[in-house]
This record gives structure tokens, sequence and C-alpha cells, in this order.
């Protein structure tokens, strides 16, 4: 038997993702074990591991999984939000709910979870509830958007900047002016 580097670990955690993503569930979870042989708490084989079983539909074992490594690390948003999602999956609406209300304690601006939030009150009939969530969604994530489109702002100050040490202070006045004008524009397309 060869020996087992943390090379090799990382290389069967990366063909444990790859199986899992093409939906070899039971290759995968073989090579996850593999890494969990020589790292007991490696947090991503344990989600993946409990992502498999869930897939073949071993959600109770999948949740036990998801539980341990809750325990092990209270703060692992990636387990709340795989957790929550089994629980919706299995339409266990309460337990979905406080999964995503932890997940949200360690991520309150996690646009994701929020709508995960948002998809269980659709499917456990509160359309309000639904509604209210996507709608700070959507504003969260317009804020986001904008903030992206900040960093154009900044190349055009910085142009500005430049101009003025080229030129005099007036142009200044016409470019902030011409960068307000952009800004609204932008802001409009969005």
């Amino acid at each position: 038997k060869a020996r087992f580097s943390h090379l090799n670990y990382q290389i069967s955690y990366n063909l444990g993702v790859c199986y899992q993503e093409i939906g070899k569930y039971q290759d995968a979870m073989e090579n996850y074990q593999l890494v969990l042989e020589k790292n007991p708490g490696h947090s991503g084989a344990l989600n993946n591991l409990a992502l498999c079983l869930h897939a073949l539909d071993q959600s109770a074992d999948a949740l036990l999984v998801l539980n341990k490594v809750i325990q092990k690390n209270p703060e692992n948003l990636k387990a709340y939000i795989n957790q929550g999602n089994i629980y919706l999956d299995k339409a266990q609406f309460p337990a979905a709910k406080l999964s995503y209300q932890k997940a949200l304690e360690i991520s309150p601006h996690d646009t994701g979870v929020m709508n995960n939030m948002g998809l269980l009150f659709s499917k456990s009939k509160q359309i309000e509830k639904a509604v209210e969530t996507w709608e700070k969604v959507i504003k969260k994530d317009f804020y986001l958007i904008y903030l992206f489109n900040i960093r154009d702002a900044v190349d055009i100050i910085f142009f500005i900047i430049m101009l003025m040490f080229i030129f005099n202070v007036h142009v200044l006045h016409l470019s902030l002016f011409w960068l307000t004008l952009c800004l609204r524009q932008k802001s409009a397309t969005i």
C-alpha cells in the first residue's frame, strides 16, 4: 500500500469532488473516507460525505454526519446550510428554518442562505414571508452589485486626479459632474 501523504489525501478529496459532480456518489464517498482516515475532522470531506449520503437516500446518516461537523465546529456555515437543505428536501420545515437561522447568525448577509429561507417559506405555503424574504435578497444583491461597480468609479476618480495634476483644478469640477452623471446612468441600468 502506498504511503498516504498530504498530497495523496488532497488528491483523494479532489477525486471525491469530481465523482460527486458526475453522480458517482459511492466512489466519491470512498475517496472522502480515505481523507477522513488521515484527517477525521476534514470539514469539506465530512460535508460532501453528507451530501453523497443524502443523494443516496440516506438522509438520516447524512444528518448525523452534519451534526458531528457542527459539534466540532459550531461556526461551520456550510454544515448548517447543508443541514437546512436536507431538512427542506424532506419537508421538515421547522428544522430547516432553525438550520438556516443558525447559518444567518454566522453570516447575516449571505443572500444564498436568505434565498433558501425564501424557498422554505414558499414550500411551507408562507407566501407573504417568501416574497418579503426574496425582496430583501434582491435589495442586498442590488447593493452588492452597486458596490462592485464602485471599482469603476474609483478608476474614474483616479483618472480625474491625474487630470487635475496635468491641467488645473477647473477640470476637477467638470470631471466630478461627469462622474456623477455616469454613476447615475450606471445605477439606472442595473
